[in-house]
């Protein structure tokens, strides 16, 4: 989902710098990649946090340091970003199963019948993650 302002009649941005807000750093990188790839576009490029930034473990970031790559990296805006929900489906998909004939007859005087191995495949989960939800401001 996108929105522009058509009243907008600023300057336009050239670099924009992606900031996720997660505690855990390699879910907050996947995020910067993830949402620097798709707003990227010709004309301007979008640079994940993770790249420039070196940030605790901590969410408490320096704005002081911030301030300064911002400038040092020629940075014209800045999304700040969170993920405030994933769809996940979990769906059952049914085990099957199906009848092999054997190759000859057994049993009583020969032909009693033919014998047949039922053969058995199990059922299992899948999981499908959908949409993202990001909350931005920038």
């Amino acid at each position: 989902m996108s929105w522009k302002n058509p009243k907008y009649s600023g300057r336009h941005f050239r670099r924009i710098l992606v900031i996720g807000m997660s505690e855990n750093p390699t879910i907050r990188a996947d995020f910067e990649d993830a949402l620097s790839t798709k707003i990227t576009r010709d004309g301007f490029e979008a640079v994940p946090g993770n790249a420039i930034l070196l940030r605790p473990d901590s969410p408490n970031v320096d704005l002081d340091y911030l301030k300064g790559q911002i400038h040092d990296h020629k940075i014209d805006a800045v999304i700040v970003a969170r993920l405030v929900k994933v769809d996940q489906k979990t769906t059952y998909v049914p085990g099957q199963s199906y009848a092999v004939p054997y190759a000859y007859y057994r049993g009583f005087y020969g032909y009693y019948g033919t014998v047949y191995r039922q053969v058995y495949s199990p059922g299992y989960l899948r999981t499908q993650l959908s949409a993202l939800k990001p909350i931005c401001m920038t």
